[in-house]
């Protein structure tokens, strides 16, 4: 049988001590490298999520302003949809340039944004209808205009 001084047991027990120490170091660099991209990714996903609950409520808080006015015929009502209008095309961008690295949520978006574009047309054109024939008219537009379409 294969016998080892004492010297070199101490030398083979520290070896694989060290061994098992530098696997470790590497195990769990990977380890925390995988963890800081994941958190990277999940921070990502919360300010395209953030950006979308945006945009979506610059859409419905000017729809709504649209609609208020339509109602009342109180231009104060306007404010929402002034407030709001402008922001939705820099929201889009904002959302493109965040996301500008998956093509398949870009398909997605473009989709988004001709839906926000659309719904942004009816409004002006409802508020041009309000301008020329009153509020009897557009709020027969709002209620059965191509708006509707456009829900959900």
């Amino acid at each position: 049988m294969f016998k080892l001084t004492f010297k070199q047991q101490v030398l083979t027990g520290f070896t694989v001590s060290l061994l098992f120490v530098f696997v470790s170091a590497i195990t769990s660099y990977f380890s925390i490298d995988k963890l800081n991209n994941d958190t990277k990714w999940q921070s990502h996903t919360y300010d395209v999520i953030n950006l979308l609950n945006n945009l979506k409520s610059q859409v419905l808080n000017s729809e709504t302003g649209i609609r208020g006015y339509v109602i009342a015929g109180n231009r104060e009502y306007l404010t929402p949809y002034q407030q709001n209008a402008t922001k939705i095309s820099p929201t889009i961008r904002e959302v493109r340039r965040t996301i500008s690295d998956n093509t398949e949520q870009l398909i997605i978006l473009d989709s988004l944004e001709f839906y926000a574009n659309q719904k942004l047309d009816e409004m002006k054109e409802v508020l041009r209808i309000y301008d020329i024939d009153g509020n009897e008219k557009a709020g027969q537009r709002v209620m059965l205009g191509p708006g509707q379409l456009f829900q959900k």
